[in-house]
């Protein structure tokens, strides 16, 4: 990759991340990750995992609708509108269940 290449792609980002308004930094995200880590360990605890997505997806969702990679069942908890707090949710559950899943 050029030199010009890397510097568009890291100026591209920066606009990404300014327009978008997501920030791991903001209360709301932070309150939505800790929710996130909790419904993960409770999932846990229930032998009940899934794994967090958002966006456009079937209606309604398939009860067999799984995650390619493992195996998982998938939850939608936002649709296109994504706030910080979905964000942090979405990240902070899957983290706890990805690295479960890692352990074992």
């Amino acid at each position: 990759m050029k030199q010009y290449e890397k510097i568009l792609l890291i100026v591209c980002a920066i606009v990404i991340v300014t327009f978008t308004g997501c920030s791991d930094t903001s209360s709301e995200y932070r309150q939505g990750y800790a929710e996130g880590v909790k419904e993960a360990r409770q999932e846990i605890a229930n032998k009940t995992m899934t794994l967090y997505m958002s966006g456009t997806h079937p209606v309604p969702i398939p009860e067999s609708f799984k995650d390619a990679e493992t195996g998982l069942p998938v939850k939608f908890i936002a649709g296109c509108i994504v706030t910080d707090k979905d964000t942090g949710r979405l990240e902070g559950h899957n983290k706890i269940i990805l690295e479960h899943i890692k352990k074992q």
